[in-house]
């Protein structure tokens, strides 16, 4: 504006517009002689988080350290460290203002809170940098990022009474119709030498003179379970973090907990933006398999569900128990889990209901039209009762309200099963 002023003055012939813009010209010339500023930005930053693994609401905290290995000292740094979308800063701050003398070292910490499962970068870290009278500005991108893994929130689920067809020869939480090591009674026998005596049935020995029975207890043993996620785009209703997917993934992250915990052998498939599989396995480890899997899934459609049941016969026998954790949203759900089901495999379906989502959604949304979202309401919830009643003629279907608890859901699912063995 001053060489603007100075200008005009010359052109126009007026000298004192062209004498008020010099002492502004005189204060930049001399602000950028006698200015201490380096314009080339040397700093060195040291960016770390206290752990790479987090759960969903489990707080992680961002360690920063700066230093200035320049010659000068810089009167006015900004620093803002870069937070990805659904990492909230729950204490601390990632922006701050300092200066920086030769040598001179800046440190300073936040905490994050992630709101959502994923893989998140954090950083890299940006700067500006000036010189006290704002003369010279240099913005620079400071190299720098740390990583962190948001693993789905995982919560106590009672025990729930669902098993394969047939359990394997390993120590588990089912119960089989076999004489072995475990709690529920099954039978009595003669007293052999070298039995525990802990389990002489000494009521049933007491009518008899000369002889002793033992009792026998059935078989607790482990089976072998697949996880089936849908997680297609044609799936998902609502907004993740709060989305059908997104409680599908969950409640596949409990499931898994709860079945590996009983020692049984889990596996994993996940049709979304990619197809994630982990085959069968035990343990602490096999959990973090299925989780990092999980994490890394999101919502898409690059595999056809109708082909899942192909897939489960080529790789698994009919002994494996399924299950199939689906918002039912389309045709080809349903299709594919009684394609499963005719193929012989034992299949239970867990829905987190997309209804309660939409309609509070929609109420969100417009409030002069909630009538309207109210009656929209019912009839997504007939429709879906429909799809459910004709789903459970062949296999056991527990209908979760995601908000209630999934432990409360799984109940359902333990008393249809124990008609089932009731009936057959």
């Amino acid at each position: 504006m001053s060489l603007l002023a100075l200008t005009a003055g010359i052109a126009l012939d007026i000298p004192l517009l062209a004498i008020s813009s010099i002492p502004l010209i005189a204060y930049l010339v001399f602000s950028f002689i006698f200015s201490n500023n380096n314009s080339k930005i040397d700093l060195t930053i040291n960016h770390y988080v206290d752990k790479n693994r987090a759960y969903e609401d489990e707080p992680c905290k961002v360690i920063n350290e700066i230093m200035n290995n320049g010659t000068t000292r810089i009167d006015f740094l900004d620093i803002q460290d870069h937070v990805p979308v659904n990492l909230d800063v729950s204490e601390g701050s990632n922006h701050h203002i300092v200066s920086l003398g030769q040598g001179e070292k800046f440190s300073f910490s936040y905490s994050l809170k992630p709101r959502m499962y994923g893989f998140y970068e954090i950083g890299p870290m940006a700067v500006k940098q000036m010189d006290s009278q704002s003369t010279v500005i240099t913005t620079a991108t400071l190299p720098g990022t740390s990583y962190l893994r948001v693993l789905p929130k995982i919560a106590y689920v009672s025990k729930f009474n669902i098993r394969p067809k047939r359990t394997r020869n390993w120590p588990g939480e089912i119960v089989a119709r076999r004489v072995g090591e475990g709690l529920e009674f099954y039978s009595l026998r003669d007293y052999i030498q070298g039995d525990p005596v802990r389990r002489i049935n000494w009521k049933a020995a007491s009518k008899y003179d000369n002889r002793l029975f033992t009792n026998q207890f059935m078989s607790e043993l482990g089976g072998d379970t697949i996880i089936a996620l849908d997680a297609r785009s044609v799936s998902e209703v609502g907004v993740p973090p709060e989305s059908t997917v997104a409680y599908s993934i969950r409640a596949a992250a409990i499931i898994s907990y709860r079945l590996l915990r009983d020692r049984n052998r889990v596996g994993l498939i996940s049709l979304g933006q990619s197809l994630e599989r982990v085959f069968p396995g035990f343990g602490r480890r096999q959990f973090e398999r299925i989780q990092i899997a999980l994490s890394d899934t999101k919502s898409g459609e690059t595999w056809e569900i109708r082909g899942l049941g192909a897939f489960l016969a080529t790789f698994f026998s009919t002994m494996v128990q399924i299950v199939v954790i689906s918002s039912l949203n389309d045709e080809g759900s349903l299709e594919a889990i009684a394609d499963i089901a005719r193929r012989g495999f034992r299949v239970l379906v867990i829905s987190p209901s997309p209804v309660g989502i939409e309609s509070s959604f929609l109420k969100r949304r417009d409030f002069e039209k909630q009538t309207y979202a109210e009656i929209a309401e019912r009839l997504l919830g007939i429709q879906r009762r429909n799809r459910l009643n004709e789903l459970r003629q062949y296999v056991t279907v527990v209908d979760w309200d995601v908000k209630s608890l999934l432990t409360d859901a799984l109940q359902e699912a333990t008393y249809q099963w124990n008609v089932q063995r009731a009936t057959q």
